[in-house]
């Protein structure tokens, strides 16, 4: 149990901050009276049995207004496209050559805002959320006809005529790259050269990395004029390298699943070849049945009479095809990871980031409101936030809760959704949940998830979506396939809160160091149960331990601090973390090794 003076949460946002310990209790410098009502406890289950009573689907409450506020945001998108059209004209009409229409429509763009930021400054106009782009309407309405655009002036004599070669560098150069670096990692771990990987994670990451988009070669490329036969085999490997290096991540993963355990290795390999040419052949057929079916009716139907008719059916066989393979799931695995983690969590709409951290947005001053920021398991303190009462204490006060499920995904709850499964907290009470893809899902990048206007706010205002590149395409399919294991195996948070409770009961006995954290869960701080007074001689210590017990055997970390720029640094420790396949007889090594070093240092 925590001690009340140990601060597990906070909000620290504009002029005021409301502090509450992580159990019952109040800090003499909070904002909340200590008489302030406790929440409700959650509604009992067997409620749950009761006949639901099914609401009849009625526009919602501002509906007409945010109508309204789509109709103009289409006005401006539309202008603006009309600008770019008309400058590009122009462009083109003087050959200026020395400024690419790219680059000018970005300055349009930058103008554009600059702008309307002046205006909204000075108080004429704010047009902050007609300006507001929605990545839906990019990836649904203008992205087909880019797609479209594309294909239709490829150079399809070179690309067929080289089809084999660029299938052969795509393909076989991927997985041979694959191979080479999974196989090195694999044996470089084994020879204690480099940090030790599984057989399955080392060709994991190998297929990770294996596929590049050579970007800023085809730039090159382009402007020396060089071979189109060169061009186009670098153009092609780069197009398919993408799904090849996503079926070989998910099929490395899918390997490692309780599903293929009862696979020998050439039904898996099978497997994996299947599903990459399933993702190749359907695609690909989608978009030929498609050509063949537009082919036919303009050719047989005669719309030349009818100019307006035959535009209407060119747009329709643009858009089609993009619909139908994105509605099948033989599109962007970027929306597909987005909508599995809403569908996870329950929740509108979800964005991700290429980094970690980027989910972490600081508001400006003038622009700061007020929130609560919890963190559903806490990293530096190994608590369980209180949940129920912060949502009570956020309806009491009219203030929005943003959640921090970085290490609790995967962890917390019956199916691993989190600190509001686990406390039964419905998921629409909280505005705003961030989290990391590093940590349960094994991957690279976060995500936000909440409500449309909230997912759509964020995607374009924080600074950390804006301005990035996109997650990887392998990365986001291995979040993707390891959200879907979580999500298929009940028993892997249970598992886990078993093996945290052993670890606990283990660690709590260690002569010399206090154990911090709830039993149930995974992340335990070791302390020094007397502290010098000065932090970097007890961090001292703690480091001896660590090194210590590494030639026990046992390879341990001590947690790392900023005090100088955090608020309030927790004091030195070693940070240990369970995992759900942690041996009793491993925890008993940790703990044998702990003693030991404890009594060689202390």
């Amino acid at each position: 149990m925590a001690s009340p003076s140990r601060l597990a949460w906070s909000l620290l946002v504009n002029e005021n901050a409301v502090i509450v310990p992580a159990q019952n209790g109040s800090p003499a410098n909070s904002s909340v009276p200590a008489t302030e009502p406790p929440a409700p406890p959650p509604q009992p289950a067997e409620q749950e049995n009761k006949t639901e009573v099914v609401e009849p689907a009625l526009p919602e409450a501002g509906a007409a207004e945010e109508e309204h506020l789509n109709s103009m945001s289409i006005f401006f998108s539309l202008a603006i496209l009309a600008l770019c059209i008309l400058m590009i004209h122009y462009m083109i009409g003087s050959k200026l050559r020395y400024l690419p229409e790219s680059l000018a429509v970005v300055f349009l763009g930058a103008l554009i805002g600059l702008i309307l930021e002046i205006l909204s400054k000075i108080g004429i106009a704010d047009w902050q959320r007609e300006e507001a782009f929605s990545p839906t309407v990019f990836f649904l309405v203008i992205l087909p006809p880019i797609i479209f655009e594309s294909g239709y002036n490829l150079h399809k004599g070179n690309f067929f005529q080289n089809f084999g070669s660029i299938m052969v560098f795509a393909v076989f150069g991927t997985v041979i790259s694959a191979l080479v670096v999974g196989g090195g990692v694999y044996l470089l771990g084994m020879a204690d050269v480099a940090y030790h990987l599984s057989f399955v994670e080392s060709f994991a990451f190998g297929s990770l990395i294996s596929a590049v988009d050579p970007v800023a070669t085809l730039a090159i490329f382009n402007a020396l004029d060089v071979d189109p036969v060169l061009n186009m085999l670098v153009f092609g490997e780069s197009i398919l390298n993408d799904a090849v290096a996503i079926v070989l991540t998910a099929t490395v993963l899918e390997s490692d699943s309780p599903a293929m355990a009862h696979m020998t290795s050439t039904e898996a390999l099978l497997h994996g070849v299947g599903r990459f040419c399933f993702m190749f052949v359907a695609s690909a057929a989608l978009g030929a049945v498609s050509a063949l079916l537009a082919a036919l009716l303009f050719k047989h139907v005669d719309l030349r009479n009818n100019p307006s008719l035959e535009f209407a059916m060119m747009l329709i066989f643009t858009y089609a095809p993009y619909g139908l393979a994105e509605g099948v799931h033989l599109s962007d695995v970027h929306l597909e990871l987005e909508r599995s983690i809403s569908a996870f969590l329950g929740t509108e709409e979800t964005a991700i980031y290429s980094l970690g951290f980027s989910t972490d947005t600081k508001p400006s001053a003038a622009a700061a409101r007020h929130f609560i920021i919890v963190e559903g398991l806490y990293l530096n303190e190994g608590d369980i936030c209180p949940l129920p009462e912060v949502v009570a204490l956020a309806k009491h006060h009219k203030i929005r809760i943003i959640l921090d499920e970085n290490v609790s995904i995967g962890v917390l709850g019956t199916h691993g959704r989190g600190i509001t499964e686990h406390f039964g907290v419905k998921v629409t009470d909280i505005d705003l949940i961030c989290g990391s893809l590093e940590h349960s899902l094994g991957s690279c990048g976060g995500f936000t998830s909440g409500s449309y206007h909230v997912v759509d706010h964020q995607r374009l205002n924080g600074l950390g979506y804006v301005f990035s590149a996109s997650l990887p395409p392998m990365l986001a399919s291995a979040a993707t396939m390891a959200l879907e294991l979580i999500d298929n195996d009940v028993t892997l948070t249970s598992r886990l809160k078993t093996v945290s409770e052993k670890l606990h009961d283990a660690l709590s006995n260690v002569d010399g160091l206090e154990l911090v954290g709830v039993p149930e869960s995974p992340i335990k701080h070791l302390r020094l149960k007397t502290s010098s007074g000065d932090r970097q001689q007890d961090q001292d210590k703690l480091q001896r331990i660590v090194d210590y017990a590494r030639d026990e055997g046992v390879l341990l970390t001590t947690a790392s601090y900023l005090p100088e720029q955090e608020v309030h640094a927790p004091p030195p420790s070693i940070r240990v973390i369970a995992a759900v396949y942690l041996l009793d007889e491993e925890i008993q090594l940790v703990k044998r090794a702990l003693d030991t070093a404890v009594a060689r240092v202390l």
